[in-house]
């Protein structure tokens, strides 16, 4: 599983709890330190499933898929969809 603080990027791809832990700014060493004991605690077939999870979205999010999404919106495959 994945553990990263919540900064740009982690927190758009990273759901606490499912596919990884998410740590606030702020996380001083015994915060950190509570995280990875509560990650420890859960039962091993829970952390293989949120490993897996976290395998996917870093999959789904690789070079190699960015690079495939910008070609699609280049080539007018795709579009992008406004957010906010």
């Amino acid at each position: 599983p994945v553990v990263a603080s919540e900064c740009a990027g982690a927190s758009e791809l990273i759901e606490s709890g499912t596919n990884g832990l998410l740590l606030k700014k702020s996380t001083d060493e015994q915060e950190l330190a509570s995280v990875l004991t509560a990650l420890l605690s859960l039962p091993p077939e829970g952390r293989v499933q949120m490993g897996k999870l976290a395998r996917m979205t870093a999959e789904a999010h690789s070079w190699d898929q960015v690079a495939e999404s910008y070609q699609k919106v280049l080539s007018g495959d795709l579009e992008i969809e406004a957010s906010g």
